[in-house]
């Protein structure tokens, strides 16, 4: 009978602690940061090229692999349904997807060595979001958010991190 005791004690001892540390895991997940600098690099007759340079912040003292930073480009725009208004979100163009990971050391920051690089057609701009062309003809810029998201592997926890930014420089267009 004492055999059997000291079993479940042993179970319970074990279970508290795979407990604590998916727990502790899940924790230091919520302290992983993403900082996203989207600068756009190139506007033309036919799209634009964003370079968005990632860094990932890991404040916490253990070491973590997350999967490769995805980058979308989004155009909001609010909209009045039955008097409630309401945000839409169309996806203009996105990075490509990687499966690689990134291995994030102990209380380090760190950026990824290339930034990614998104490009953008009008063409696809106007088909997916026409008010965002609108906006961009009528008053020479339009915001768009742009959309890191990444996970820590070992948990599939989500990071993401959202940066305004604007494309042209508000000159009105006649």
């Amino acid at each position: 009978m004492e055999r059997k005791h000291w079993l479940w004690v042993g179970v319970g001892v074990l279970t508290l602690a795979v407990v604590g540390k998916v727990s502790g895991l899940y924790s230091l997940s919520n302290e992983i940061e993403i900082e996203t600098d989207a600068q756009v690099h190139k506007v033309d007759l036919l799209g634009f090229e964003l370079r968005v340079y990632v860094k990932i912040k890991n404040p916490t003292s253990t070491s973590v692999r997350i999967s490769f930073p995805f980058v979308k480009i989004i155009y909001q725009q609010s909209v009045v349904v039955n008097g409630t208004k309401k945000i839409t979100e169309s996806t203009l163009t996105s990075s490509q997807v990687s499966n690689a990971t990134v291995l994030i050391g102990a209380k380090k920051e760190t950026p990824l060595p290339n930034p990614i690089i998104i490009k953008g057609s009008w063409i696809t701009l106007g088909m997916s979001a026409p008010s965002a062309v609108k906006e961009f003809r009528t008053n020479g810029k339009v915001n768009l958010v742009v959309r890191t998201r990444s996970e820590v592997t070992s948990l599939n926890k989500e990071i993401k991190q959202d940066q305004l930014i604007t494309i042209g420089n508000g000159e009105e267009k006649a």
